[in-house]
């Protein structure tokens, strides 16, 4: 997803009782409103397998 950019860390996101997060960015636009909003902040997580999946 992020390969060959630069990346730059500028915080740390940490939720309780969630499992850490690789980012975040701010939702635009209210495609998926109600659940998502244009300004709410989604998390996302890298994963390799979808096995990992639940």
């Amino acid at each position: 997803m992020f390969k060959n950019k630069n990346q730059y860390a500028v915080g740390k996101i940490q939720i309780p009782k969630i499992s850490f997060c690789d980012g975040a960015i701010y939702v635009n636009g209210d495609s998926m409103y109600p659940i998502l909003k244009s300004g709410d902040i989604v998390e996302f997580k890298e994963i390799s397998s979808f096995n990992h999946l639940i």
